[in-house]
């Protein structure tokens, strides 16, 4: 392939083994849970502490709970979003933590019966806001471009949002 564009987060250890570009996307981390889990009306990261957190191995899902919640408890490791999910699900974890794309999916989707519910966005940890890359083979002759037509596709953004705000 070219290149791959399909909700990887930037990571600096991931770019040390392949291209990543400049973001196309900004977004937060979200915590996913069930509404009668008494996790789902936490209101500050203090009340999340207690709780038993999941995400995806190797993932900035599970970097922002071990940086940003800082559970009293062990985090559970999944494979896969889904694996955690179901987890979730059979009530092994009290809440999973994904990008907030995956999380509204997981609510309005994945989780049946509106028994789902977005207990909130953590900020970003280190104040560096999260974006998604594309990703490319290690020292691709591509990345320039790729970069350059994402940056083209943000100005094209910020100019359109700009026009609509003129009243």
């Amino acid at each position: 392939f070219d290149f791959l564009i399909n909700q990887v987060s930037y990571k600096p250890d991931r770019a040390e083994a392949v291209d990543l570009s400049e973001g196309y996307y900004n977004l937060n981390q979200g915590v996913v849970a069930l509404k009668d889990n008494p996790v789902a009306k936490a209101k500050t990261l203090a009340d999340l502490k207690a709780y038993k957190f999941g995400a995806m191995v190797g993932t900035t899902s599970y970097d922002a709970i071990q940086k940003v919640i800082v559970p009293t408890t062990d985090t559970a490791v999944y494979d896969t979003n889904d694996a955690a999910l179901e987890a979730l699900k059979a009530k092994q974890i009290d809440a999973l933590v994904v990008d907030l794309p995956t999380a509204n999916f997981n609510v309005t989707v994945q989780i049946e019966d509106e028994a789902g519910t977005i207990v909130g966005q953590l900020e970003p940890f280190g104040g560096t806001p999260e974006y998604f890359s594309l990703l490319l083979e290690k020292d691709s002759a591509l990345t320039a471009c790729v970069n350059a037509t994402v940056a083209a596709l943000r100005e094209e953004q910020a100019l359109v949002e700009r026009d609509a705000r003129v009243v």
